[in-house]
């Protein structure tokens, strides 16, 4: 799925479209969907979030909880970069209320400042969201994931200036 160390989206088309034509998702499918569906067209990867609670049974594989929030987290950080703010928070709430209740602190702190950089973009006047993105990237530098913390700075560093610029 590489050339010259690049991950190439066009290969992945192939996947998304296996994806859309499963009847049923197992265990492949999950794992799959969830890290790959930030590189999907977005269009694509709505239709995938909307067929993802019908097609998929909660299964019992390793791990299953953890691709589902990534799943939602992923989707999340496309919303947001998409523009697509009010549909960000959605997934980002699924992904805090699945991480909140599954005691899964690392995915819940992404979906923190996730929905709170959705909730930014649709409300600029109520700092306490950025208040706690930055509480939240900064847990994530004190337990030592300095490279987490810094992506997600990045992200949103470039959602604020894209909403500020548009």
């Amino acid at each position: 799925m590489t050339r010259n160390n690049q991950i190439t989206v066009e290969n992945y088309q192939l996947i998304f479209n296996y994806l859309l034509s499963c009847k049923n998702w197992h265990e492949f499918e999950i794992r799959t969907l969830a890290n790959s569906i930030f590189l999907a067209n977005f269009e694509v990867a709505k239709v995938l979030a909307k067929q993802f609670e019908k097609k998929s049974k909660k299964l019992n594989f390793k791990n299953y909880i953890d691709k589902v929030i990534l799943f939602f987290n992923n989707l999340a950080e496309l919303a947001l970069r998409k523009g697509e703010y009010l549909l960000a928070l959605t997934y980002a709430k699924n992904a805090q209320k699945m991480a909140h209740d599954n005691n899964k602190i690392y995915y819940l702190l992404i979906a923190n400042v996730l929905a709170n950089l959705s909730n930014l973009t649709l409300d600029a006047t109520d700092n306490t969201y950025l208040q706690e993105i930055d509480k939240n990237i900064a847990i994530f530098r004190t337990l030592s994931y300095p490279e987490v913390a810094d992506s997600l700075q990045n992200l949103v560093e470039l959602v604020l200036s894209h909403k500020y610029v548009n």
